[in-house]
C-alpha cells in the first residue's frame, strides 16, 4: 500500500470521526432545544393553571364573604340590639370555606358605637386605629380587602380580612365590621401546589414579603433580603416574566411570574437540572453508538478504498494519457485548420491547389471532431464535465441539425426528411450546444450507416422533455450487438463497416452526456432494415407559445434559414427629417449603438452622458420630439430626470414621449414606468424591429408630408459570413458570439466598430468596479453588463448580471468573491481584442 493511500484511509477515518461528532452534537443542541422548548411549554401551562385555580379559589372564598357581609349589613339596618346582631353574625359565621376543616374564622367590629366579636371573647380596643377599620373607611361602603397582617387581639396570629362599613337605611353610617380568617387557611391551600418535578410554588405579597414557600424558615421574609439578584422581578411589572436565574437555593432555574389574587405575585420556579439529568443519559448513549457505527464504517470504506486503488490508478493513468495526447494533437491541428481556412479565402488559387487546400481542411476537422470526443470523454469520466443551461430557440435547434445533416449527406443517394410538431414551445432552457452534440452524433451516425433510402429526423414535446427521433433505412445492428452499443471505443460488425470513418467513440459520449442532462435514449433495430434512436431531455418551457404550422413547415422543407434572413433584411426605415432626437446614456458604448442605430432614419440626434446634462440641454430651451433615456445611470438614474424634466416649464418638458431604456424589462415594469412619467420602454440590447416600431408610433403623427421611405438595401452574403474570422478562432474570441453580432449589426464592419468602441469605454466601468462600493458599484456593473451584451460578450454580460443582482441583493460576499475574477478576465479580453 502507497504512502498516498495510508494517507487517503486516514483522512477517511478522519472524517467519518467528526462526522459522526458533529451527529452527536446536532443531536445534543436538538434534543436540548427540544426539550428546553417542552420545559418551557408546561412550566407556563402550570403557572397558568395554578394562577387560575388560587385566583377561582379566591374569587369564591371573596364572593361567599362578601354576601355575608352584606346580609349582616341589612340585619344591622333593622336592629341596633349588638346581642341579637352577634347571634346573627354566629349563625352565618363562615365554616365551610375550604377542604382543610378550618372551622374558625372572625367576625368582630364597632355597631351603634359598641364593639362586638364572634367565635372569640375579646375586647376590641382601638378600632380606628386598625388596618381593617381604616382601609373600610377608605373604600366608601365597599369591602376592602385586608392583606396578611398580625391581629393582635388574636393573640398574635396572622389574618387575612375583608372589611365593610355599615349604614343605616337613611346613608348614615353606623359603625365597621370586620371578616377575618388565618391566613395560613389560604397559604395551605397555595401549598397544594408546590412541587412540580423538583420545583416550588410560591406566594409574595404586594410588598414582595414571602407568604408560602416549602422552606418554612422562608417565609415572612423580603425576596430582596433572600438573594438581592431577584430585584429584576421588583422592577419587572410584567404579568409573565420568564427568566433563567438562580433560585433560592443557588441551582440553575426557570422562574414563571404570574399576578395573582389582590395584587400578590405567583412564582413557579423549576431548577434545570431535573430536565438536564435525562439529557445527558440520552447523549452518554448516542455517543457510545455513535463511536460504535463510526469504527465499523470506518473498517469496511478502508477495505473498499484499498480494493479500489487499482483500479482507480489504472483509470486516472489513461484519463490522464488521453488528455494529454488530445492536448498535444490539437495544438498543431489549429494552425493546421486555420492556416487552411486562411488559404482557401484567396481568389489566385489553381482548381488544383484549392481541392488538395479543402481536402486537408475537411480531414483536418474531422480530426479535430475525433480530438474533441476524446477530450469529452476524459472530462466525463473525472467529473470536470458541466452542463450549463441557456435560453435557445426551438427553430434554431431543428435548423442547425438539418443543415449538418444536409452537408454530410452531400451526394449519397439519400432522402433527408424532417418532421416537426407545431406544438413544441418555441423557447426552452438548456444545454442547447450539448443536446446537438448529441443530435449530430445520431444524425450523423444515421447519414454514415445508410447507403441509401432515406434518414428522418423527428422533433415534438412531450411529458416536460423535448424528444427526438432519428430514424434510417441502413444497415441495422444486431440483436445480440445491442448491449454493446454504447460501449466506448466500440464498433459493431466491424467486418463490413471497415470503410466508415469514426471510433466508436459519438454514442458512448451521447449516451454518458444524455445521462448527465436527465434524459433518456431508446434504440429500436432491425438487422438490414433500419434503426430508430429516440432521446428526450427534461427541459424548462421559457415561452409557451407554440412554433405553430408556419414556421414547422419551413423546418420541415429547409425554407426557416431563408425566411428568417429575409426578415432581417426587408425594414422600411421612414425618414424622420428635420425632427430632433436626444439619447442620454452614462455609456458611451451604448451611445455608439443607439446613434448607429438611428442614423439612417435622417433625424437630428445629439447625446448625453447623464441625466444632469440632459436637463441642462432641456433647460437652455433645446426642445426634442423624442427622448431616449437610460433606466440606471449614477449620481442621478432615469427615473429621477425624467421627473425633473416633467416639472420643468419650458418647451414641451411636460408632453415630450420619453422612452426607457433598460435591461430590466421584466413583466409589470411597462406600468412601472408609466407611473415615474415615461411614455413606454425599449428593452436592451435594441432590438432593431421594436426600435422602428417606437419610432413609427412616436414620430409619424409629427410628420407634416408624407413620409418618405426606403427600403435598406440588402446586405449582400459575404458580408453577413464571418469568412474573415478562421474556424479555428483565438481563445479570446470564443466569448464573442461573432455570428449574431455581425447578424445584429448587419455587417462585419459596424460590428467591429461597436467592438472598438468596446475597447475605448470598458475600462472606465471596470475601474469604478475596483473602486466604487454601494449603489456606485451597482451602475458601474450595470453598464458593463449592458456594453458587453451589446458586442453579444454574452458569457461575460451574465457574469456582470450576476454582480449586479448580488449587489442589490446585499449580498455583498458574492460581489467580493468574483468581481475581481469578472475584472482580471474582462481586462485580458481587451488586451487580445
Amino acid at each position: 500500500m502507497n504512502l498516498k493511500s495510508v494517507r487517503n484511509n486516514t483522512l477517511y477515518v478522519c472524517i467519518i470521526f467528526i462526522a459522526f461528532a458533529l451527529i452527536a452534537l446536532c443531536t445534543y443542541i436538538v434534543v436540548d432545544k427540544t426539550m428546553r422548548s417542552r420545559l418551557e411549554t408546561e412550566i407556563v401551562i402550570v403557572a397558568d393553571l395554578t394562577q387560575k385555580a388560587i385566583n377561582a379559589y379566591s374569587d369564591n372564598l371573596g364572593s361567599g364573604i362578601s354576601e355575608d357581609l352584606f346580609r349582616l349589613e341589612i340585619f344591622a339596618k333593622n336592629t341596633s340590639d349588638i346581642k341579637k346582631i352577634e347571634d346573627f353574625a354566629k349563625s352565618i359565621s363562615y365554616k365551610k370555606f375550604n377542604s382543610n376543616n378550618y372551622d374558625t374564622s372572625y367576625i368582630y367590629g364597632v355597631l351603634y358605637g359598641q364593639t362586638f366579636s364572634v367565635n372569640f371573647d375579646f375586647i376590641v380596643k382601638d378600632p380606628e386605629q386598625q388596618i381593617w377599620f381604616q382601609n373600610a373607611k377608605q373604600t366608601a361602603g365597599q369591602i376592602a380587602f385586608n392583606h396578611p397582617y398580625i391581629e393582635r387581639n388574636l393573640m398574635g396570629r396572622e389574618v387575612i380580612s375583608y372589611s365593610k362599613e355599615f349604614f343605616d337605611n337613611n346613608g348614615k353610617s353606623i359603625g365597621v365590621v370586620n371578616f377575618a380568617i388565618p391566613s395560613k387557611f389560604v397559604i395551605d391551600y397555595v401549598g397544594q401546589f408546590t412541587k412540580f418535578k423538583g420545583g416550588n410554588t410560591f406566594l409574595v405579597d404586594k410588598n414582595y414579603k414571602i407568604l408560602t414557600h416549602r422552606i418554612d424558615s422562608l417565609i415572612g421574609k423580603h425576596i430582596l433580603q433572600i438573594d438581592p439578584s431577584w430585584i429584576r422581578f421588583v422592577n419587572d411589572k410584567n404579568d409573565d416574566s420568564q427568566i433563567d436565574i438562580k433560585n433560592f437555593l443557588k441551582e440553575n432555574s426557570f422562574v414563571v411570574k404570574r399576578k395573582s389574587i389582590n395584587n400578590w405575585n405567583l412564582y413557579i420556579v423549576l431548577p434545570l437540572v431535573e430536565y438536564y439529568s435525562d439529557l445527558h443519559s440520552a447523549i452518554i448513549i448516542v455517543v457510545l453508538l455513535n463511536f460504535i457505527f463510526a469504527s465499523v464504517l470506518s473498517v469496511i470504506l478502508v477495505r473498499l478504498n484499498n480494493k479500489s486503488n487499482l483500479k482507480e490508478e489504472e483509470s486516472k493513468a489513461k484519463s490522464n494519457f488521453l488528455a494529454t495526447m488530445s492536448h498535444e494533437i490539437r495544438t498543431p491541428l489549429n494552425a493546421i485548420i486555420g492556416l487552411g481556412q486562411i488559404e482557401l479565402e484567396r481568389n489566385d488559387l489553381s482548381e488544383k491547389s484549392r481541392d488538395n487546400l479543402e481536402k486537408i481542411f475537411v480531414s483536418s476537422n474531422s480530426l479535430l471532431s475525433l480530438i474533441n470526443d476524446v477530450l469529452d470523454l476524459s472530462k466525463i469520466e473525472s467529473g470536470k464535465f458541466e452542463i450549463i443551461p441557456e435560453d435557445y430557440d426551438i427553430p434554431s435547434l431543428v435548423n442547425d441539425i438539418a443543415i449538418m445533416a444536409q452537408a454530410r449527406i452531400g451526394s449519397k443517394p439519400l432522402n433527408f426528411k424532417i418532421s416537426v410538431s407545431p406544438e413544441i414551445p418555441s423557447r426552452l432552457n438548456g444545454d442547447y450546444l450539448r443536446i446537438k452534440q448529441v443530435l449530430n452524433n445520431f444524425v450523423s451516425n444515421a447519414v454514415k450507416y445508410t447507403k441509401e433510402g432515406e434518414v428522418e429526423f423527428r422533433a415534438m414535446y412531450e411529458s416536460k422533455s423535448l424528444r427526438f427521433d432519428i430514424r434510417d433505412t441502413g444497415i441495422g445492428i444486431k440483436k445480440e450487438d445491442l448491449p454493446k452499443l454504447f460501449g466506448e471505443y466500440n464498433r459493431l460488425d466491424t467486418a463490413k463497416n471497415k470503410t466508415i470513418e469514426g471510433t466508436g467513440l459519438g454514442l458512448s459520449i451521447s449516451k454518458k452526456l444524455t445521462k448527465l442532462m436527465g434524459g433518456h435514449i431508446e434504440v429500436q433495430s432491425e438487422y438490414k432494415v433500419g434503426s430508430t434512436f429516440s432521446v428526450s431531455f427534461p427541459q424548462k418551457i421559457i415561452k409557451e407559445t407554440p412554433i405553430g404550422s408556419e414556421v414547422a413547415e419551413n423546418l420541415q422543407t429547409f425554407k426557416h434559414s431563408a425566411e428568417k434572413f429575409a426578415k432581417n433584411q426587408t425594414i422600411i426605415k421612414t425618414k424622420f427629417t428635420n425632427m430632433s432626437l436626444l439619447v442620454v446614456d452614462d455609456v458611451r458604448l451604448n451611445l455608439d449603438v443607439a446613434e448607429g442605430l438611428l442614423t439612417p432614419y435622417d433625424l437630428n440626434i445629439e447625446l448625453a452622458t447623464s441625466g444632469e446634462r440632459a436637463i441642462d440641454l432641456i433647460k437652455s430651451g433645446k426642445k426634442y420630439d423624442l427622448i431616449f433615456m437610460d433606466h440606471m445611470m449614477p449620481v442621478m438614474d432615469g427615473i429621477e430626470a425624467t421627473r425633473i424634466i416633467r416639472s420643468l416649464e419650458v418647451g414641451n418638458a411636460k408632453t415630450v414621449p420619453i422612452i426607457a431604456f433598460t435591461a430590466n424589462a421584466m413583466v409589470g415594469n411597462d406600468k412601472m414606468f408609466v407611473e415615474k412619467g415615461f411614455t413606454d420602454f425599449i428593452s436592451k440590447p435594441i432590438d432593431i424591429r421594436k426600435l422602428d416600431a417606437i419610432l413609427n408610433k412616436y414620430l409619424k403623427p409629427l410628420l407634416a408630408t408624407t413620409a418618405i421611405s426606403e427600403e435598406v438595401p440588402k446586405i449582400s452574403s459575404h458580408k453577413t459570413k464571418s469568412s474573415s474570422y478562421p474556424a479555428i478562432v483565438p481563445e479570446y474570441l470564443h466569448n464573442l458570439n461573432m455570428q449574431k453580432g455581425i447578424e445584429y449589426f448587419g455587417s462585419e464592419l459596424a460590428y467591429k466598430k461597436m467592438i472598438t468602441s468596446f475597447k475605448t469605454h470598458a475600462p472606465a466601468l471596470l475601474a469604478d468596479m475596483k473602486t466604487k462600493e454601494g449603489l456606485e458599484y451597482i451602475t458601474a456593473v450595470h453598464g458593463l453588463k449592458g456594453i458587453c451584451r451589446t458586442i453579444f460578450a454574452e458569457e461575460f454580460g451574465e457574469r456582470a448580471f450576476e454582480l449586479e443582482m448580488a449587489g442589490k441583493n446585499d449580498k455583498w460576499e458574492t460581489v467580493k468573491e468574483k468581481n475581481s475574477d469578472l475584472i482580471k478576465d474582462l481586462e485580458k479580453f481587451i488586451e487580445e481584442l
